[in-house]
């Protein structure tokens, strides 16, 4: 049995958030029945005509579905650089998610990917992720190159599969996805970076189009890497977390997004 692990910083926040998400709240609109005194006031400094009071229709008892995919090729850990620091900012944000999912009930579904994928055991409560933790840590075979493509199209097709579930989808990487072969005619195939990016964007899109929420979290300060997994989520799909603070910043903004 592998020790327990300390709660994640963040991981009991974050839990809070996921659990606001069975809760009632009312929302402002600018059409109702019930005036919000705070809101009708400002109303005069801002014009903002959200005055009214509307109640949100509740989400609980919705269950929601975790997918964490962590990019464990070989660049997140070289062989140059056994104490690198990609993948240590890579375990400590699946931990920190999974953590703080399987603290509001939440099924968390890990998954890492290199040449292949390997589906993780669920993490269902603080000792499933101190499991995790310790075979990421230790376990983990941190080599090869970044499938990043077939990653996703595991979670969307095991979304399929259980549509009755909210999903969300967490990809933890450190850069470009492997090239894509295409056709260019005559038989020929060209394959390029670039390819391998647009063909995750597409795979991305249709997640979201699905109902998927579907976040890309950068774990290399890099620009020129960034600006590719910005190509790959889209612009609000994406976050840098190479800190434990930006981490829990970045993860705070997916959960507050979803409810």
């Amino acid at each position: 049995m592998s020790a327990p692990v300390s709660l994640s910083p963040g991981a009991a926040l974050l839990s809070r958030l996921w659990r606001m998400r069975g809760q009632d709240a009312p929302y402002l609109s600018d059409a109702g029945d019930e005036f919000d005194g705070e809101a009708l006031v400002g109303f005069r400094a801002n014009r903002d005509p959200r005055v009214y009071q509307n109640p949100r229709q509740s989400n609980k008892g919705e269950r929601v579905r975790l997918h964490i995919l962590i990019d464990v090729s070989g660049s997140m850990c070289p062989s140059y650089s056994p104490g690198n620091s990609r993948k240590a900012a890579a375990v400590n944000l699946a931990v920190m998610a999974a953590q703080s999912a399987a603290m509001a009930g939440i099924e968390v579904y890990p998954l890492i990917f290199s040449d292949s994928l390997t589906a993780l055991p669920p993490c269902r409560s603080l000792q499933d992720v101190s499991k995790l933790s310790e075979y990421l840590t230790r376990g983990a075979v941190w080599d090869g190159t970044t499938q990043t493509i077939q990653a996703l199209a595991h979670v969307y097709q095991t979304a399929a599969i259980d549509p009755a579930a909210a999903h969300v989808c967490l990809v933890i990487t450190d850069g470009m996805p492997d090239r894509h072969s295409v056709s260019i005619g005559h038989g020929r195939q060209r394959s390029t970076y670039s390819q391998g990016t647009w063909t995750v964007r597409a795979m991305v899109d249709l997640m979201v189009e699905a109902g998927i929420e579907t976040f890309g979290f950068m774990v290399a300060d890099d620009q020129k890497v960034i600006d590719d997994v910005k190509t790959c989520f889209g612009a609000d799909r994406y976050a840098v977390a190479v800190t434990d603070h930006a981490t829990a910043l970045a993860l705070a903004a997916v959960v507050e997004r979803f409810i």
